[in-house]
């Protein structure tokens, strides 16, 4: 699954807006429509928690099942963003500095998610805004 960092500002945006940094808060697959597009649409989410928990943005982690296919993910908890968590939200949540930021981005992926701070630190020191 590649990374969609529509699908990154959503997440980290709504963590931003609810967490306190010590109450757990949740994300289930039943909060999700029924059948298959809802599942899709929930492993979609719960993918984007894992990348951004593992990677140390999000404080938080992905709850998994085992079946016979392999896991899967039941629900996504966390308490809040991390400093870097909130280095990227800040960097996106500015229209003009995030589009100048996608346009470095060299590819899709977690390496990339590292990168915006950086990015955005470059551009405002050079007066690109």
């Amino acid at each position: 699954m590649r990374i969609d960092y529509n699908l990154i500002q959503e997440v980290l945006t709504r963590i931003a807006n609810e967490a306190d940094g010590f109450s757990r808060n949740s994300v289930r697959r039943n909060d999700f429509p029924d059948g298959e597009e809802g599942d899709k649409n929930f492993y979609q989410v719960a993918y984007h928690y894992k990348v951004l928990c593992e990677n140390g943005f999000v404080s938080g982690k992905v709850i998994e099942s085992a079946s016979n296919e392999g896991n899967y993910p039941v629900a996504v908890m966390w308490t809040g963003l991390t400093l870097s968590g909130q280095k990227i939200l800040e960097a996106m949540e500015n229209d003009t500095l995030w589009t100048k930021i996608k346009g470095n981005l060299s590819s899709v992926g977690v390496e990339s998610l590292k990168q915006i701070p950086a990015f955005a630190i470059e551009i405002l020191k050079g007066g690109i805004l």
